[in-house]
């Protein structure tokens, strides 16, 4: 059931929007996954989107990328990028059926974010594609601003709290409008008993560590 207690999502500019939601199960994450992955093969051409995923080992962010991009359409096993820094994937089709390149990033093993910079990865990000970033906090200083950023937290009872924050007009677009209607609301909680918290309804556990890393990010751009 939605667990509801203010009608609208937090907007914190026009630019951005952050939800909250409890992921029961597995199953929620798969569900979570499957409703974004909808919404990504409806964006038009060229489409360049970068989505970070926070949380510490074991809190479900590898997991959350292998059910999206098993919804985007990518068959056989999904590898871990935890020691090859990447994996590329050219199966997804966008909303023209054109070709669309998918990349999952692991930067967990970085040492120094300047390593991101020598890798060659800066191409890669400007140019058209989905990037999917664990660990973007070892590149911060070196990385450009997050489309959507999602924090998971692992809950003493198996569940995750997953916070989330569309930071620009496309990560908007592709994610916080599945969200916008009860309706939606609705059918995303029918599927599995999914608890839905809005931004600014409570403080909590997640929504304070999601400031420090939110905060972090905004001072080191700031800096730079």
């Amino acid at each position: 059931m939605v667990k509801e207690t203010n009608k609208n999502l937090k907007t914190v500019n026009t630019e951005q929007t952050e939800i909250q939601l409890v992921w029961l199960s597995e199953q929620d994450t798969q569900y979570f996954a499957e409703r974004l992955a909808k919404q990504l093969s409806l964006l038009a051409e060229p489409v360049n989107l970068f989505i970070e995923l926070h949380g510490d080992l074991g809190s479900g962010k590898t997991t959350l990328v292998r059910h999206l991009l098993q919804a985007m359409g990518v068959k056989g096993r999904i590898k871990s990028p935890t020691y090859a820094i990447v994996e590329s994937y050219d199966e997804v089709r966008d909303a023209a059926q054109n070709a669309l390149p998918v990349w999952h990033f692991d930067f967990y093993r970085f040492k120094d974010p300047l390593e991101w910079e020598e890798a060659g990865f800066r191409d890669i990000f400007a140019g058209p594609g989905i990037k999917l970033v664990e660990w973007p906090e070892m590149a911060e200083s070196e990385l450009p601003a997050a489309d959507i950023a999602i924090l998971i937290i692992a809950n003493s009872d198996a569940s995750r709290t997953a916070t989330v924050l569309a930071e620009s007009p496309i990560g908007n677009k592709s994610f916080i409008c599945t969200f916008m209607k009860r309706r939606s609301l609705l059918q995303l909680s029918a599927k599995s008993g999914l608890v839905l918290l809005l931004a600014g309804t409570r403080l909590c556990v997640a929504q304070v560590l999601w400031q420090c890393v939110f905060g972090q990010r905004q001072r080191t751009r700031a800096s730079r």
